[in-house]
């Protein structure tokens, strides 16, 4: 067990680090999702009303 300690601080340490890049791209992701439906939402209300007047 002694000759693998590193070897599982290793794996340790970048899985904690691999996991919180991908929660953080994951997380961008949404929202930027987010933030682009809105947009969308608030051009098209601006578009019809435009159209109405």
């Amino acid at each position: 067990m002694e000759n693998y300690a590193g070897l599982i601080e290793m794996v340790f340490f970048y899985g904690i680090a691999i996991s919180f890049g991908v929660w953080q791209w994951w997380k961008m992701r949404r929202e930027l999702k987010q933030s682009r439906a809105e947009r969308a939402e608030r051009e098209a209300a601006e578009r019809a009303s435009a159209e109405n007047e």
